[in-house]
């Protein structure tokens, strides 16, 4: 693994000099909504009738990473208010909350292997705590009562924007930040941990706008070095935090591998009780499939797809899902098949997002050559249908047309999942046997 930074990272790592600060990002095998998500299903549940208009006014603000304008907008139109919001983020996170069977589908794990004594994290749910076992106290703001001896005494989590488990402590709106930035015991936590240790943010697209605040409304105490560990960041975005933010960019890419996968390569590279075992995306063993059918319409995907042979590919498609069980995740077996045509792609899940912006998949392709199978914008918003907002699941092709594999999964029990070819499908001890002879 390249990366200029990683010497300087173990080396704070083995002097005890770093604090993770997690984000929203680590809990995503664990079903857990992000921002957007959190507040889309808001708006589908609070906007409807006299109040519909709402959601556009919602959406206009989501695509523009404006979360306080999002839920200002609910405020201001539907007949929610914070309290509600607060209850309703609390319900949604316990409800969606799934708990992998593999602890290799999630960081969680690796962290608990490491010697980080404190933790920061802006999410709801107390999943990092759970991981990082009984001897980890959690802790939310408002509740310090200690000196800076006892910060970092203690392993502890210190949960910055309160929990799901007591949803009157959610910091949500931009009246609630406000109000949690000017808190002096808030301003005093982040003086004692900036002043004597380094921040490691993971599970950050630092689109987040709660984040960016939060460093700018206390610059003058990160005039350190601190990292952030970003999935696929362009020579901009990492010259712009390290000029803006003070933060040293450790890159990962998913051309290849999962999110998961990847940043469990940089934290062995820090500390070798994390392990990563060779090709583990390929040898973790297939738990789910999915099939999406499409119609005659999308025939170009499947002829571009056969003719650049690309390895890594995007798939959108414009039918954005909701509220649906299962969704597909990183390792879950995914197959695109032509309606009414013997034309099949079959790949691995490496990352699946709902409700994204076609623009981000198309600069994928431009900026990382994570090929979506178009030659233009245009073109892309054709095969969407016009839908700036799709759904899209990032695949590693590993069979075309492979009819032997194709008919072994075409027998079992197929559940649709909703009106637009979307089904889902156990994998079989058939299946298994099959993919394990195939090199990929």
């Amino acid at each position: 693994m390249s990366n200029i930074h990683l010497d300087d990272l173990k080396h704070d790592y083995l002097n005890n000099q770093l604090v993770p600060f997690i984000g929203a990002g680590l809990s995503i095998p664990f079903n857990i909504p992000d921002w957007k998500d959190l507040i889309r299903l808001l708006a589908e549940k609070y906007a409807v009738g006299d109040s519909a208009f709402a959601k556009d006014a919602v959406e206009w603000d989501l695509k523009r990473h404006n979360y306080w304008g999002a839920i200002d907008a609910l405020k201001n139109y539907t007949t929610i208010i914070e309290d509600d919001i607060k209850s309703n983020i609390a319900n949604l996170i316990n409800k969606r909350k799934e708990i992998p069977n593999d602890d290799s589908a999630h960081n969680y794990s690796d962290l608990q292997k490491m010697k980080f004594a404190l933790y920061l994290t802006t999410n709801y749910e107390d999943l990092l705590s759970q991981y990082l076992k009984h001897d980890i106290s959690t802790i939310l703001l408002k509740d310090i009562q200690f000196n800076t001896q006892e910060v970092f005494g203690q392993r502890r989590v210190l949960q910055l924007h309160g929990s799901a488990s007591n949803s009157g402590s959610i910091v949500i709106s931009k009246e609630s930040y406000q109000e949690l930035y000017e808190n002096k015991k808030y301003d005093n936590i982040m003086k004692i941990i900036t002043g004597s240790k380094k921040l490691l943010f993971m599970g950050f697209s630092f689109d987040d706008q709660f984040i960016r605040t939060l460093i700018k409304q206390h610059k003058k105490y990160f005039s350190g070095q601190h990292y952030i560990v970003l999935a696929n960041p362009t020579n901009e975005k990492i010259m712009e935090l390290k000029k803006e933010y003070g933060l040293l960019t450790i890159p990962y890419y998913t051309d290849s591998n999962s999110h998961t996968v990847e940043i469990r390569k940089i934290l062995q590279s820090i500390d070798d009780s994390v392990t990563v075992t060779k090709k583990e995306t390929n040898d973790a063993p297939h738990q789910r499939g999915f099939i999406q059918i499409t119609d005659p319409l999308k025939s170009s995907w499947f002829v571009r797809m056969h003719e650049k042979k690309s390895e890594t590919v995007n798939f959108p498609w414009p039918f954005p899902l909701k509220s649906m069980d299962p969704m597909p995740s990183p390792n879950d077996l995914f197959v695109i098949q032509e309606k009414n045509k013997n034309k099949f792609i079959i790949g691995v899940v490496l990352d699946f997002k709902i409700n994204i912006n076609i623009e981000e998949i198309w600069k994928e392709q431009q900026l990382n050559n994570i090929d979506c199978g178009f030659n233009d914008k245009m073109e892309l918003a054709k095969f969407t249908r016009g839908n700036n907002r799709v759904t899209c699941v990032k695949l590693k092709i590993i069979a075309i047309e492979d009819e032997l594999f194709y008919n072994k999964f075409n027998h079992t029990e197929v559940v649709n999942l909703n009106q637009y070819g979307f089904k889902f499908y156990n994998i079989t001890s058939e299946i298994t046997k099959y993919l394990s002879a195939l090199d990929y």
